[in-house]
Order: C-alpha cells, then structure tokens, then sequence
C-alpha cells in the first residue's frame, strides 16, 4: 500500500509541476521506475527511458534548449510501471 500511494503522490506533484508551467527554463524529467542513483552507471543513465528520451538525451536536450521548456514524463498508473525503465541487476544470495 505504502508504494501505490508514494507512486500516487509523486504523480500529483508532477502533473501540479507540468500544469503551472513553471519558469521557462525548468524541465522535468520523471520515470516511474523503482530505481535510485542509477545515473551513477550506463544502465540507468543511457539504458532506461522516459517518454522515449534516456536520461542522457535528456540532459543534452536541457542544456541546449534556450529558453524552450521540456517534459518527459511517464504515464503509467501504478508503482514501477514505466516501460522504459532499466533492468535492475540480479542480485545473488548465498547461504
């Protein structure tokens, strides 16, 4: 329940961000994916996706964009539900 409802109000903040058209210069870039710090490697920063734009694209696309507003955001409903996002490495338990 904790994860719907985190999921949940992470989407109301962003679509409440993306409506108030906030400074030109701002842009968000919002996956639902379960995934943190994974710009740190390749996987999360040219791997996944959002809206179709990698994190890196996404970047790039910023930097250059002048004064030109940008948006990537998911929009699944659910927790972990982007279609984009990056595979998670496996994780090996031993006994």
């Amino acid at each position: 329940a904790y994860a719907e409802t985190f999921a949940s109000r992470t989407r109301e903040v962003i679509d409440a961000l993306a409506a108030g058209g906030a400074v030109n210069r701002s842009s968000i870039y919002s996956w639902a994916c379960f995934d943190h710090a994974v710009t740190l490697e390749d996987r999360g920063f040219d791997g996944g996706t959002c809206a179709g734009n990698t994190i890196h694209r996404g970047l790039s696309e910023f930097l250059g964009a002048g004064s030109q507003r940008r948006l990537w955001i998911d929009s699944c409903d659910g927790f972990a539900c982007g279609p984009g996002c990056p595979e998670r490495p496996r994780v090996t338990m031993l006994a």
